[in-house]
C-alpha cells in the first residue's frame, strides 16, 4: 500500500469534530508558547555554543586555524553555523539581541 493511500486513509478516519479540536489545540499552544517564551532564559552552555559556530565560521569564511587546537572542535557545527551565519547577516554586534 503506498504512503500516500495510507495517510489519505487516516485522514478519512478523523471527522471534522476531531480535526477541529486538534487545530484548536496546536493553536492554543502557539498562543501559549508566544506569551511565556520571554519568561525563561537561555541555557549555560550557549555562549560555548555560540563560540564552536564562531570558531568555525571563522576557519570556513577567513581560514583562522584556531579551530585545530579549539578544545570543543569534535563537535558538529549543523546548527550553530547557520545561527552564526545569519547573525553576520543581520549585522547582530549586541549579546541580548544575538540570544533573544
Amino acid at each position: 500500500m503506498k504512503i500516500q493511500t495510507v495517510i489519505q486513509n487516516l485522514f478519512l478516519m478523523c471527522d471534522k469534530k476531531h480535526r477541529a479540536i486538534t487545530v484548536l489545540f496546536f493553536i492554543v499552544f502557539l498562543f501559549t508558547g508566544l506569551a511565556v517564551y520571554k519568561d525563561y532564559g537561555i541555557s549555560c552552555d550557549e555562549a560555548r555554543n555560540r563560540d564552536t559556530g564562531l570558531i568555525s565560521f571563522g576557519y570556513i569564511f577567513h581560514g583562522d586555524r584556531h579551530l585545530f587546537t579549539f578544545i570543543d572542535r569534535d563537535y558538529g557545527v549543523a546548527f550553530h553555523l547557520p545561527l552564526v551565519m545569519l547573525e553576520k547577516a543581520l549585522g547582530l554586534k549586541d549579546i541580548p539581541g544575538i540570544y533573544f
